[in-house]
């Protein structure tokens, strides 16, 4: 089964191979898996090419690189109380 399709036929995957039952029609309470990404607090004005598009950051905020290379801004405030350093 592909890692990217995580709830189907009523059974979820984990990473790790392992599967229980779920019924995802259901409300469940979810929690994102930790992952670690790569970040840099930028001095100036920033622009970054997404997915969805250009998206500008303002000096101050975070450069924010995923674990597919995707490249996304994030404010200063959202970073601080979203991430921990993983070093």
């Amino acid at each position: 089964m592909d890692d990217a399709q995580l709830v189907a036929d009523g059974a979820e995957v984990s990473m790790s191979g392992e599967s229980w039952s779920v019924n995802e029609y259901e409300p469940h309470r979810w929690k994102k898996r930790p992952i670690v990404i790569s970040a840099q607090r930028m001095k100036e004005p920033f622009v970054t090419k997404t997915m969805e598009g250009e998206l500008a950051g303002k000096a101050g905020d975070w450069l924010i690189t995923g674990i597919k290379g995707e490249q996304h801004p994030c404010d200063h405030h959202i970073f601080i109380s979203t991430y921990d350093l993983a070093d």
